[in-house]
């Protein structure tokens, strides 16, 4: 006969850091501000916060949260780091404000905001991951260690799907000064974020054979990133070059007559599919010709420990024109390109 059996309280407890009441209660101040630049309504307020009472949210709103319980902790710090990832697109926080309440292509025509008042923690989550999927491309590695670190003080829940460690299996994990630049494409995954060879629910590590191949893909998709939300023109967001190399065996599709299905423009049906087969059956990855700047060949890798960690070097900022990137800045030498083509 099927029976409950009450656990002993302290061996039930997670082993991950919890949120201290220091931290919680600096949050719970912090989000009156935060809700008003997103312009988020009394009502609503109550909604993210997991359906908090009208006069409990006047309480917040004049600093007397009192002692929040674990779930409503693991709610404000998937807020603050919705909040952390879009300062870290964003040069423009006014930029990172809006972006929360615009139409997004990415979540079906609904805003950010509309997704997170499903009112589910999950809602929440599922905002974060694909923003965090999103600067994974770009933020600084001491801020995403200090982001993950912090972040992961929540329960097991939220602790187990932060930074999505589970992904990379303890020996395929790499470690040190600079690991960061591999770990997080790897573990900043997102079915609201998938790519040519991933369906979102694992992370590949993209590269390209010279900088033209990089520059001209991650305008495309930084592109696709600002297009789905309407972004108004400005110098919008940084990136950082990488500078690395890989010798391993790859699975080769540059033979365009053969694998033209998986190089589509738009369509990753076919390419995701291979993919997925050939990371099951042990591939290290796939080398391809670049569909944004065909005179030059990309690489797809499967796990991180199969590329030495790569040196940092140009930093470029990409201005958004309305419609596409136009523009690029050295951000060392202070020259401007126009993106033409």
């Amino acid at each position: 006969m099927p029976e409950l059996r009450l656990i002993d309280p302290s061996r039930a407890r997670p082993e991950t850091p919890e949120i201290t009441d220091a931290e919680a209660a600096a949050m719970a101040r912090a989000v009156p501000n935060l809700f008003k630049r997103w312009g988020v309504t009394d009502s609503q307020a109550c909604t993210l916060l997991g359906g908090i009472s009208a006069r409990t949210w006047a309480r917040w709103k004049l600093g007397a949260s009192g002692r929040l319980p674990r779930d409503l902790r693991a709610r404000l710090a998937n807020l603050m780091g919705i909040h952390k990832a879009l300062r870290l697109i964003f040069r423009e926080p006014e930029r990172g404000y809006d972006w929360v309440a615009a139409p997004n292509a990415v979540f079906g025509g609904r805003s950010a905001l509309e997704v997170m008042l499903g009112g589910e923690l999950t809602d929440l989550m599922r905002v974060r991951h694909y923003l965090d999927a999103e600067r994974g491309d770009i933020a600084d590695p001491a801020d995403w260690d200090a982001i993950a670190s912090a972040e992961s003080k929540t329960n097991p829940r939220v602790a187990e799907s932060i930074g999505l460690l589970d992904l990379v299996p303890p020996a395929r994990r790499v470690s040190g000064e600079g690991a960061t630049w591999l770990m997080a494409p790897f573990v900043h995954v997102s079915r609201d974020r998938r790519s040519r060879f991933s369906d979102g629910s694992y992370g590949v590590y993209y590269a390209g054979d010279r900088f033209e191949v990089a520059l001209f893909e991650t305008i495309h998709h930084h592109g696709r990133f600002m297009a789905a939300t309407d972004q108004a023109p400005g110098w919008a967001s940084d990136f950082r070059e990488l500078v690395g190399a890989i010798d391993r065996d790859l699975h080769d599709l540059r033979d365009r007559t053969i694998w033209s299905d998986c190089l589509d423009p738009d369509d990753y049906s076919p390419s995701q599919a291979l993919a997925a087969r050939l990371r099951g059956a042990g591939s290290n990855g796939l080398v391809y010709p670049s569909v944004r700047y065909p005179e030059g060949d990309c690489v797809a890798v499967f796990w991180p420990d199969l590329i030495p960690i790569p040196l940092q070097a140009r930093h470029l900022g990409y201005h958004w024109d309305g419609s596409r990137v136009d523009r690029i800045r050295d951000l060392g030498s202070g020259e401007v390109f126009a993106v033409e083509g």
